[in-house]
C-alpha cells in the first residue's frame, strides 16, 4: 500500500534529481533478507528488532480506528474502546491481532475485537472498511486519501493507540550506497507532505 500510494507517485521527482540512477522497486509485505537479495535500502514499519543493520527513522504516524459513514450510521459510533466488542472489526494486517490497546489520561484499556474478515494486506482492509464491512485500525497514512475524501472517518479520536514508525534500513555487512542514503534523505524531506486533513465521526 505504501509503495503504491506514497512512494511510486514521488519517484519521478527523486529520479529527476538523479538522472543516472536506475531504480528497482520491490513492493512486498514479506520481510526480505536484504543482503541475500541485493537490496540497497528497505523500508520497514513498526519497531525494529535488535540488529547490526543501520537504520534511519523516516516518519511516524498515529495508529487510528476508522470506519465508513454508512457503517457508523447502521451500527452506531463507538464512544469508548469497550464499545468495539459489539462491532464488526476487520482484523489485520498490523501486528495488533484481536486485542487492541488504547491509552487516555494515563490509563490503559485493552479490548478483544472480532469480525468476519482478517486481511493480510492493508489495501484490502482499507477497501473493506470503505465498503462498510466494519471498523479497521491502521497507521493514518494508510487511509489518508479515504479520510480526506470522507469515505472513511476516525472513531475514538481522543484515545491513543500509539504510533507506527517507518525506518529506512540499510543492509548488514556493508556501507550504505550514496544512492540509498539519497533516497532516505528524499523520503525524510517528503515526510512533511504526509499530514492528513481529517474529519472525525
Amino acid at each position: 500500500t505504501f509503495a503504491i500510494r506514497e512512494i511510486a507517485p514521488r519517484l519521478p521527482s527523486f529520479m529527476e534529481k538523479h538522472p543516472a540512477l536506475r531504480v528497482e522497486l520491490l513492493a512486498d509485505d514479506l520481510r526480505q533478507n536484504f543482503v541475500n537479495e541485493g537490496i540497497d535500502v528497505g523500508l520497514r514499519f513498526g519497531s525494529l528488532p535488535d540488529s547490526t543493520a543501520v537504520a534511519r527513522r523516516i516518519a511516524a504516524w498515529p495508529r487510528v480506528v476508522v470506519a465508513s459513514p454508512a457503517y457508523l450510521k447502521r451500527s452506531g459510533v463507538p464512544q469508548t474502546p469497550a464499545d468495539l466488542a459489539a462491532h464488526s472489526v476487520i482484523v489485520g494486517p498490523s501486528r495488533l491481532g484481536p486485542v487492541w490497546t488504547f491509552r487516555k489520561d494515563g490509563k490503559v484499556t485493552s479490548v478483544r475485537v472480532g469480525g468476519r474478515l482478517t486481511a493480510t494486506v492493508n489495501e484490502v482492509a482499507t477497501s473493506a472498511a470503505v465498503a462498510g464491512l466494519g471498523l479497521a485500525s491502521m497507521a493514518i497514512v494508510g487511509c489518508r486519501s479515504e479520510i480526506e475524501k470522507r469515505s472513511l472517518v476516525r472513531v475514538l479520536p481522543d484515545w491513543d493507540m500509539g504510533a507506527v514508525e517507518l525506518h529506512a534500513v540499510f543492509p548488514d555487512g556493508r556501507g550504505a550506497k550514496p544512492s540509498a542514503r539519497a533516497f532516505a534523505d528524499f523520503l525524510i524531506a517528503e515526510s512533511t507532505s504526509w499530514s492528513v486533513a481529517e474529519d472525525r465521526a
